[in-house]
């Protein structure tokens, strides 16, 4: 989900339902961002979470073939393309549990 839908939708929500909290932190570990909104929908308590971090462009292994020798792992990430992941999670029995929210968006997934 772009930006401008990711907007459009939170803005929405803002509009429609009463927000309970809206938050924003760095992703821990590695580059990146979590938005976080949660409000009282028609079918109670509902979380919007969207992940955001830089397309890995290449992924480079360092390793040494002495014994006790570790591996390592170097991330070379985009400055310019984001990659973001949405999850809807509804609060069911003292729980927050993971849904589909494209079936409930006009035009969505059936």
């Amino acid at each position: 989900m772009n930006d401008e839908r990711w907007y459009e939708m939170t803005e929405r929500i803002r509009d429609t339902f009463k927000v309970t909290r809206d938050v924003e932190h760095p992703l821990a570990p590695g580059p990146g961002r979590i938005e976080e909104i949660e409000f009282e929908g028609p079918g109670g308590r509902m979380r919007l979470e969207r992940v955001s971090r830089p397309v890995v462009l290449e992924r480079r292994s360092h390793y040494s073939k002495r014994a006790s020798a570790g591996a390592s792992e170097e991330f070379v990430y985009s400055d310019t393309e984001m990659s973001h992941r949405v999850t809807f999670y509804r609060w069911v029995d003292g729980a927050w549990q993971e849904e589909d929210f494209r079936s409930m968006m006009p035009g969505g997934r059936r």
